[in-house]
């Protein structure tokens, strides 16, 4: 065995290691975020997400005025870290002022559909 390439390769591994790491980690660090989309007949008015664990809902998390039937928006959650819990109640008010509800896991979703 050479003992000269024997650190390149351990120093290339860790460098490896090191970058699919960060990657990871990057991937992770906006893991609850998702896409939006109306496939309701109306507006949606506001979004309201909550933890699972939480009797109350937080604020409006919108972005915008409203979203249009057949448009879509991406949500995103500030401050999350790879501890933040993953289910989450999501509650959508559209335009005549009923509202569609239900819990999601969105550490394994991508979207969420309003019908």
């Amino acid at each position: 065995m050479n003992l000269r390439k024997a650190p390149l390769k351990f120093v290339s591994a860790t460098v490896l290691s090191l970058i699919t790491g960060l990657m990871s980690e990057s991937a992770s660090a906006n893991h609850l975020d998702f896409t939006l989309y109306n496939e309701s007949d109306k507006p949606i008015y506001s979004l309201y997400i909550s933890s699972a664990r939480s009797p109350n809902w937080g604020s409006n998390v919108l972005g915008r005025d409203f979203l249009d039937v057949r448009e879509f928006t991406q949500i995103t959650f500030p401050g999350q870290s790879n501890r933040s819990p993953c289910m989450y109640d999501i509650k959508a008010r559209l335009s005549d002022g009923s509202t569609r509800q239900g819990r999601f896991n969105l550490c394994q979703t991508r979207s969420v559909t309003v019908r």
